[in-house]
């Protein structure tokens, strides 16, 4: 099993606002130039981040498993202005009732090398992770 961070930011409207309607629609869009694209696979399991400055911004808010993963077909994003990558299909999707802040858990996640620059580590719309991390910030 993988273990990925889906991760949205502020785009025209707040990152909840965009992170509720796709949960909503239990699907989310991969663009044709977003980091490990080609890595997501189906059952593998995702956690949401909310980046921005809005509410819940830099916590970790709630968890998915890909159901299943649909390949576009030249398709086009009008909202991100690029083209459409794949959609991704959720099941067992899950909000956390308290957030989890990424600046309290820093120092026990392996993949923030740098924690005065983690940031850098959440660049690029997906991030894989291990177990050992899933569960770090799925027990927080």
């Amino acid at each position: 099993m993988q273990y990925f961070i889906l991760l949205t930011s502020d785009s025209g409207k707040p990152a909840q606002e965009i992170l509720n309607q796709r949960l909503k629609s239990r699907t989310w869009e991969i663009y044709d130039k977003t980091n490990l694209r080609n890595q997501l696979e189906e059952k593998s399991k995702v956690i949401f981040y909310l980046a921005g400055s809005g509410p819940n911004s830099q916590h970790f808010v709630g968890e998915a498993i890909i159901d299943k993963i649909i390949y576009a077909n030249s398709s086009y994003s009008e909202e991100a202005n690029t083209m459409i990558h794949s959609t991704l299909h959720f099941d067992q999707i899950t909000n956390y009732q308290e957030p989890v802040s990424i600046k309290k858990i820093l120092k026990k996640l392996t993949f923030i090398t740098n924690p005065a620059k983690y940031g850098t580590a959440l660049n690029g719309g997906v991030r894989r992770i291990t177990q050992k991390d899933y569960l770090t910030i799925k027990e927080s």
